[in-house]
């Protein structure tokens, strides 16, 4: 049993291998932000950040638009439209 109380498994499986063929040839490439901030106050330095990558960003919301009010406004008081 592990301590989060799943039950362990055999030497050399991971849980969901056994349902996933693996092809030998498969390929693969997982590409990620090189820099991530987080943290009490992240957000207000947004604008000069984004200013630094250029003058336009795009900023999707999903469904509740009002969600980014604040990340809008600081990215339009940077100069970044």
């Amino acid at each position: 049993m592990t301590p989060d109380g799943r039950a362990d498994l055999p030497v050399g499986q991971t849980r969901g291998s056994a349902s996933l063929p693996v092809k030998a040839a498969m390929k693969f490439e997982f590409a990620t932000a090189t820099r991530i901030i987080f943290g009490a106050g992240a957000l207000r330095d947004i604008g000069a950040l984004a200013k630094g990558f250029g003058s336009h960003a795009l900023v999707v919301t999903g469904r509740d638009s009002s969600r980014a009010t604040t990340l809008l406004a600081l990215l339009r008081a940077a100069g970044v439209k």
